[in-house]
């Protein structure tokens, strides 16, 4: 186990030393491969291990997932770090983010070198209301985006220390949380770039963690404070519709709430996710594949179409909450017209209750949309070549037709580990 640590340490060195991705991108593809390396040494170590007395203290392994995000804190963040923070700016100067675009001339005395970093400028404010009042809160108090990756990574961290208490509860060793604390996709997510999206995500897993206790009103209250978090896990409440009415009525009540604030504008950053799903295409499985132009309206009514499908079918057919959000959240992911790698964190988070190797190995495989950084140093263009994609995702298809195989064949796969929760028939490839 001590290679898987130290392949890990040596990515967080030279990812904290060199910059990361924006800096020397090549330099940071090989890190990430080599902390990928580290990373699926540990977790057949975890996985084959009979008993949690050979893997060591928990305490231990969360401890050595802290000081590696403490390690890449002061690496540069993504410009969307100077957009969360020009936001929370706005709101403190008495303007709604989301009716005013950050280059809009009656923010011209607000402009800054946050300003200069934001992308989009054109663009008004998409993010939901609970973001909103997040960036505001975190504008009074330290309006610098390293603020924003220290409190997005500490939401990361709470994310790890509660996997392991609903792991338990499922009788799961707690040890398997590194499927998503020790990720190097992950660690690149949040201790180093500091997207949003660990917010969403800790509200997710408490959503769930409290629907295995029973504790429907909570899991309602932290569902819809997920939504108003990033609207995408909104994607979760068919199941509770068909599931548990309490839970979805609470957590659309819980929604609509935290619109309150904002009044009418609210409603106006709701329209605008319209203006950002009309950006083109990017690094998605649909046009990697050729299977629709998802420039084309078409295409995109095409994929939402399926989407909704295949949610509803598996609200339907799938009993297991944790089974349901992660096809769904992965189907969210293939059908998307623009897919960024933090993206995948959504499947990454419920990988350690429901282990297949199919996101972790994905994960790894995203190495090539780091190739947009190295096209923006040379051409300065972000763009890639057509193939950058389509090895990602044949990967990730590859990885589904193996999993569909050996639960056909009965076979089970290398490292599968005996306490391992059987799905239910039909629920899970």
């Amino acid at each position: 186990m001590i290679i898987g640590w130290v392949l890990l340490a040596a990515f967080a060195l030279v990812t904290a030393v060199t910059g990361g991705a924006t800096q020397t991108p090549r330099v940071f593809q090989v890190a990430y491969l080599v902390g990928f390396a580290g990373y699926f040494v540990l977790l057949f170590e975890i996985r084959r291990a009979s008993d949690e007395a050979r893997l060591g203290s928990w305490r231990a392994w969360f401890a050595g997932m802290v000081v590696l995000r403490l390690a890449l804190v002061a690496t540069p963040p993504s410009d969307d770090a100077n957009r969360y923070v020009w936001e929370g700016r706005v709101q403190n100067a008495g303007v709604s983010p989301y009716v005013v675009a950050p280059n809009d001339e009656r923010l011209a005395s607000l402009q800054d070198d946050v300003w200069h970093g934001i992308n989009h400028p054109d663009f008004p404010a998409i993010y939901p209301p609970l973001a909103e009042l997040e960036f505001r809160l975190l504008a009074t108090l330290d309006p610098s985006t390293l603020a924003i990756k220290l409190v997005h990574m500490a939401w990361d961290i709470l994310i790890v220390a509660l996997l392991a208490p609903v792991l338990r509860r499922r009788g799961l060793r707690a040890h398997l949380a590194a499927a998503y604390g020790l990720c190097p996709l992950v660690l690149t997510a949040f201790a180093v770039e500091g997207h949003l999206d660990s917010l969403m995500l800790l509200l997710t897993l408490a959503s769930i963690a409290s629907f295995d206790r029973r504790w429907l009103a909570a899991a309602g209250v932290a569902l819809g404070s997920a939504i108003a978090a990033k609207t995408v896990v909104v994607i979760l409440l068919p199941w509770f519709v068909l599931r548990s009415w309490k839970v979805a009525t609470v957590a659309a009540v819980t929604t609509a709430c935290w619109y309150l604030p904002f009044g009418t504008t609210g409603l106006a950053g709701l329209l605008n996710l319209r203006q950002f799903g009309e950006l083109k295409a990017f690094f998605d499985l649909p046009g990697a594949f050729h299977l629709l132009d998802m420039n084309s309206h078409t295409g995109r009514w095409i994929a939402l179409g399926a989407l909704v499908l295949a949610a509803v079918v598996c609200a339907w057919r799938v009993r297991d909450l944790v089974v349901y959000a992660v096809l769904a959240l992965s189907a969210v992911v293939v059908t998307l017209p623009v897919v960024h790698f933090w993206y995948i964190t959504w499947p990454l988070l419920l990988t350690p209750l429901i282990f297949r190797w199919i996101w972790p190995v994905t994960a790894a495989a995203f190495v090539t949309y780091f190739e947009a950084w190295v096209h923006a140093q040379g051409a300065g263009a972000w763009t890639m070549p057509d193939a950058a994609p389509l090895v990602t995702w044949l990967v990730f298809v590859t990885m589904c037709v193996v999993a569909l195989v050996q639960r056909r064949t009965g076979n089970r796969a290398p490292g599968e580990p005996v306490d391992a929760t059987p799905d239910a028939p039909g629920e899970f490839p």
